[in-house]
């Protein structure tokens, strides 16, 4: 991001990281620049745990790997949910991970 270190207040990133490409390395540096630029971040995504995947509505696609959930679902994006261990993986420092069922929401520096 074209922003100096610690330029806000807050970064905010809503269901956006599932999204991210380059799997887990691509996640966590989207996730550090958000760091970067804020002093601190709210970051939410869907829960992979949650029996029903949030942008179809079917079930159990969540739990599935890459390529049997690409079949399935058939999304133009890139989808690649987070359970709450993975979603704390992402931070360059602590964060409070909550788990509100079908959505996990990310607050930090703890």
């Amino acid at each position: 991001l074209p922003f100096a270190d610690g330029e806000f207040d807050l970064g905010f990133s809503n269901a956006v990281v599932e999204h991210v490409a380059g799997g887990r390395e691509g996640q966590r540096r989207f996730v550090h620049e958000l760091c970067r630029v804020s002093g601190r971040v709210f970051v939410t995504t869907p829960n992979r745990w949650f029996p029903l995947e949030v942008h179809t509505l079917r079930p159990f696609v969540p739990w599935l790997p890459p390529v049997g959930r690409a079949r399935l679902i058939r999304y133009e994006d890139v989808l690649d949910p987070l359970g709450p261990k993975e979603l704390a993986s992402l931070f360059p420092y602590s964060v409070r991970v909550l788990n509100r069922g079908m959505t996990l929401i990310a607050y930090g520096p703890v």
